[in-house]
């Protein structure tokens, strides 16, 4: 009997962890992920190899490479469907980690209010040039912006990891483990000046394929970092680039993240100061030691291991930028240790400009937000700024 029960138990667990894998992209996500790629395009070993004068380098490549969902109706790129296809995608973000970074080094160009056909909301495209080179940033938006009354604030949301995440911020999808973010953000600035960054290959942005999928991960991340780039570095300064041009528009500015999207706004905010900063389950001292991450995560930053050093992230923090980190105690991994033993939070605790939340979990989710007990911090620094 105790034998039965002890292996009904385990299973329970184990059930639950999978569920948890598949909601929240938590590992082994991204490896399970890509094992199902690879079972899923092994041809039979029955079937006929193609002769040389059949080879199609193009249709051989297309075939693998597109496996991902896209999500909505509305696209800004045409469908791709060559080799050259691809390489002009990856090329059009890659940004060499040969320099830090500075918004001084970011030129805005102009911007475009794009109208979708089956939403309620639209996208925000801001050209800019970055040492000689130009790209593009995009973000939804609820209304157009036209920066004419520049008393009001303006919050923009970064999406964590796991595909087409912002659509399902807009949509306020409960499904989504961002679910709250946009309530979280009322008490600073109302839902037309609140934007959710759109990452490139997500959501309206997707690459995608001739048979309506987006490029897998395997033909962006590996690329990037083998062409001197990453990912993560990419959408780093299309984040930067956004947030100038939202200084330039509203009175005060925050960004908010989650997860990856956590990460993301600590490094976009040491660098851009927003007035308010939310850094929910995006960092850990600990990663100086045990850095649970995959290719798909944020990384490849030059000097990014700095901050996972005590004095150097309490000095990157020395800002005029109001923040928040917070970590829910059902988290699993190390933000479940951080919200339970403060190892970050001991020594960024001491700033005067840095507030602390450990919170419950909605539903004992873990990796989620918690809003009406953020919201309560969020309310104190927005008033504290006298916005």
């Amino acid at each position: 009997m105790k034998v039965f029960l002890f292996r009904l138990i385990f299973l329970l667990i184990f059930f639950t962890y999978g569920v948890g894998v598949g909601k929240y992209q938590v590992f082994p996500h991204d490896q399970l992920s890509n094992l199902k790629r690879v079972f899923l395009n092994v041809q039979s070993p029955f079937i006929e190899p193609a002769t040389t004068d059949q080879i199609n380098p193009d249709k051989m490549i297309t075939e693998v490479a597109f496996t991902d969902p896209v999500i909505g109706d509305d696209f800004y790129y045409s469908k791709l469907g060559s080799i050259d296809d691809i390489y002009s995608k990856n090329i059009s973000i890659l940004v060499k980690q040969d320099k830090k970074i500075s918004t001084k080094d970011i030129k805005l160009l102009k911007q475009q209010n794009i109208k979708l056909q089956n939403e309620t909301f639209s996208v925000l495209r801001i050209e800019f040039e970055y040492l000689g080179f130009q790209y593009e940033t995009f973000a939804y938006q609820f209304s157009e912006t036209n920066c004419k009354d520049q008393s009001v604030n303006g919050s923009l949301i970064i999406p964590g990891s796991g595909n087409n995440q912002s659509y399902g911020i807009m949509k306020k999808n409960k499904e989504n483990y961002h679910n709250g973010i946009l309530d979280l953000l009322s008490p600073f600035n109302k839902l037309e000046s609140t934007y959710v960054f759109i990452k490139p290959n997500e959501d309206f942005l997707a690459w995608r394929g001739p048979n309506g999928k987006k490029l897998g991960p395997n033909f962006i991340f590996q690329w990037q970092i083998n062409n001197g780039g990453s990912y993560a570095l990419s959408y780093h300064l299309q984040i930067l680039a956004f947030h100038k041009w939202m200084k330039q528009c509203f009175n005060k500015t925050a960004i908010a993240g989650l997860s990856q999207g956590g990460a993301a706004t600590l490094y976009a905010s040491i660098v851009s100061e927003p007035d308010i900063a939310l850094v929910a389950s995006g960092h850990s001292l600990m990663s100086k030691f045990i850095h649970w991450s995959g290719l798909a995560q944020f990384n490849g930053f030059p000097d990014q291991a700095k901050l996972y050093e005590p004095s150097e992230l309490v000095t990157a923090l020395k800002t005029k930028t109001n923040w928040i980190f917070s970590w829910g105690k059902h988290e699993i991994g190390t933000y479940g240790i951080e919200a339970h033993k403060l190892i970050t939070g001991k020594y960024i605790n001491k700033l005067k400009n840095v507030k602390i939340v450990i919170h419950e979990s909605p539903h004992n989710q873990g990796h989620t937000f918690n809003a009406e007990e953020l919201r309560a911090t969020f309310r104190t620094l927005a008033q504290k700024i006298k916005f």
